[in-house]
């Protein structure tokens, strides 16, 4: 596997993993009459996200968030190649995501 399809997979499994556990954290605060909070849901995203970025940060630089992806492009610190491939499957990724709840 080259390096670049490690990084892209390495972005579908954090994008879903961002989705699920934070979608997830949402549903049961619903569910639950809010007993999360909007705190409890916030920590749940902050964890996702620390847990993500020490995992995949080595391997695709844990670019979950598209606006991180189009600083780094703008400021010449990612490829504008990588930068369009990303920008195509996160969104993708996060689509089909959400049909797994």
């Amino acid at each position: 596997m080259s390096e670049g399809q490690q990084a892209v997979l390495a972005e579908a499994v954090g994008t879903f993993c961002l989705v699920f556990t934070g979608t997830t954290a949402i549903v049961v605060n619903t569910l639950t009459g809010g007993v999360i909070s909007h705190l409890g849901v916030s920590c749940v995203f902050g964890a996702i996200v620390t847990a993500l970025i020490y995992a995949f940060g080595a391997i695709s630089g844990a670019h979950f968030n598209p606006a991180v992806t189009l600083a780094l492009w703008w400021l010449q610190r990612f490829s504008y190649g990588c930068t369009k491939i990303t920008r195509v499957s996160e969104p993708t990724f996060r689509i089909s995501f959400c049909n797994t709840l």
